[in-house]
């Protein structure tokens, strides 16, 4: 149903072309989007700057997604460099908690032995004896036998 009578705006007519085109998968080059803006009354002049405007909004937003693209790869890097720390530092963090735990259980049940029993005596202690001024054999014998027999009246159970 074709309506020759009906006006339309030039947007309204820009979104009728882009629906007419994307329906067609030719390409045009240069020459053909002249001719067909000679057709509605556009200047060849008007139709290149249009032209070169379009390329430099079409670099720009490539540019923009390349830039995208690479910022959101840094992120990617970023992210999983810090995972990879944080890994780290937690196994160490981990390891040291073990260490940690190992000493202190080490070091309180030796502290628990040793308050729980007395230290056993395992010998009698050796005489000590006493250098003195040089006197006769017979002199130092007779010393030395008083002094383990008074240490033997010390060390005498019940006493």
């Amino acid at each position: 149903m074709r309506r020759d009578e009906d006006r339309y705006t030039p947007e309204e007519v820009q979104e009728i072309l882009r629906i007419a085109l994307q329906q067609r998968k030719d390409t045009f080059s240069v020459q053909e989007i002249e001719s067909i803006g000679r057709e509605v009354g556009i200047e060849p002049e008007a139709v290149h700057a249009a032209i070169e405007h379009y390329r430099r909004l079409r670099e720009a937003e490539q540019r923009a997604q390349e830039q995208e693209r690479i910022a959101q790869e840094h992120d990617r890097i970023f992210w999983q460099h810090a995972g990879n720390q944080l890994l780290f530092a937690a196994m160490f963090l981990a390891i040291f908690l073990a260490a940690a735990v190992c000493v202190m259980g080490s070091f309180f049940s030796q502290s628990e032995r040793m308050m729980e029993r007395p230290m056993p005596r395992t010998a009698r202690p050796e005489p000590i004896i006493v250098p003195l001024p040089q006197h006769g054999q017979e002199e130092m014998n007779r010393l030395q036998k008083e002094a383990l027999r008074r240490q033997f009246e010390n060390t005498k159970p019940g006493q």
